[in-house]
């Protein structure tokens, strides 16, 4: 009998009897909700553009490699590219020379780092004072080919501003130099 008054209380022990619940609520006092403030919102972090920054340390590492012994285009071979989305006209309005000539540089004798980041700068700018066809010289090279040649025509490849560009016009500077169509500024 002592085993069954040990289970009706540890049954009861979960519960209160009314006389139990009277002292309780008469020990704590009046309950009210308390209405808090919502919390404060947190100011969210600055955009990151991290794809731009991968970008960014892409080139530059591979900027940092190009100083290594590189085969460059053949000089004979010729330049030529139509970003997609732009009608064929454009590309044979450059080839038979249609646009002038606003501007050029001459990237000569320049290592393709330096040539690099030249060729860079000078776009910017180009475009900044709309001088929309450029002219840029990179020489036929030598025993190996021309390798401003061929950086040349990987950053043109790479600019979301190039519209086409083609190796120049035989008595302008032909497979030495090449023409570049710009977008404009909007």
């Amino acid at each position: 009998m002592a085993e069954r008054d040990k289970d009706d209380q540890s049954a009861d022990s979960g519960r209160l009897g009314a006389d139990e619940l009277a002292l309780f609520r008469e020990a704590i006092g009046e309950v009210r909700r308390i209405h808090a403030d919502p919390l404060p919102e947190r100011p969210r972090p600055a955009a990151e553009p991290r794809q731009r920054l991968a970008d960014d340390r892409e080139v530059l590492a591979s900027l940092d490699h190009s100083g290594a012994a590189v085969e460059g285009a053949e000089g004979g071979d010729v330049l030529s590219y139509l970003a997609p989305g732009y009608r064929r006209r454009w590309l044979r309005r450059l080839i038979r020379g249609q646009f002038v000539i606003a501007d050029q540089i001459d990237l000569h004798h320049l290592d393709q780092v330096r040539a690099s980041k030249l060729l860079g700068e000078f776009l910017r700018q180009s475009r900044a004072h709309d001088r929309l066809c450029v002219r840029v010289i990179h020489g036929k090279g030598g025993a190996r080919g021309s390798v401003l040649k061929a950086m040349v025509e990987r950053e043109l490849l790479r600019r979301i501003e190039v519209i086409a560009f083609h190796s120049a016009a035989p008595n302008q500077g032909g497979t030495g130099a090449v023409d570049v169509l710009l977008r404009g500024q909007r």
